[in-house]
């Protein structure tokens, strides 16, 4: 058995997997490059749902094309400066978690995608843990991510468990689009 990092509540996080007893059936695990066409698949759905009322489809398209391209998910996976996590229930990925440790200061990034059909099941938050487990072994002390300000799944998910700090605008294709950046403070494992 993998050494135990943390127990958070119902939730064991062990070096390589997470099990998530509020989830059932859900583990949360190292993604492979196995896992590409889901995550992509993921981010397809995920995207067109959360940003479909407001972006225009060719800016959604784009973005999907470039942030989740084979070689673009194949080097994510691989380098050791970003590590992605997927929620994997007995048949497929359901979700997954992008965390890149701080490069300067004590600040990580995550970005956090579950599937439409498994929104408000606790798989975002499963993710959210095992990010912060990871990223907190890396050095940061607190995590970061920019959401869009009209997505309101991203921005309830985020409102429940992050502190909203800033207000920005962020460029996707041609378009700019307000943006709210939510910060939380890691408790020291």
């Amino acid at each position: 058995m993998p050494r135990e990092l943390a127990t958070r509540g119902s939730i064991l996080i062990s070096r390589n997997e997470l099990h998530c007893d509020m989830v059932p059936d859900i583990t949360i695990r190292r993604a492979t490059e196995e896992d590409i066409p889901a995550i992509q698949r993921v981010a397809r759905t995920s995207w067109r749902e959360a940003y479909g009322e407001f972006m225009p489809e060719e800016v959604i398209d784009e973005m999907l094309a470039y942030g989740y391209s084979v070689d673009f998910l194949e080097e994510a996976i691989s380098d050791t400066a970003v590590t992605m996590f997927v929620a994997q229930d007995e048949y497929s990925v359901v979700g997954y978690v992008s965390c890149e440790p701080p490069a300067e200061g004590d600040t990580g990034q995550v970005s956090i995608y579950v599937s439409p059909d498994y929104w408000g099941e606790g798989i975002g938050t499963a993710l959210l843990e095992r990010a912060e487990a990871y990223l907190s072994e890396k050095g940061a002390r607190s995590l970061q991510d920019v959401v869009l300000a009209a997505n309101e799944v991203g921005n309830a998910f985020y409102g429940k468990h992050f502190e909203q700090t800033e207000q920005t605008t962020v460029e996707m294709g041609d378009e700019e689009f307000d943006a709210n950046v939510y910060t939380a403070t890691l408790e020291p494992q």
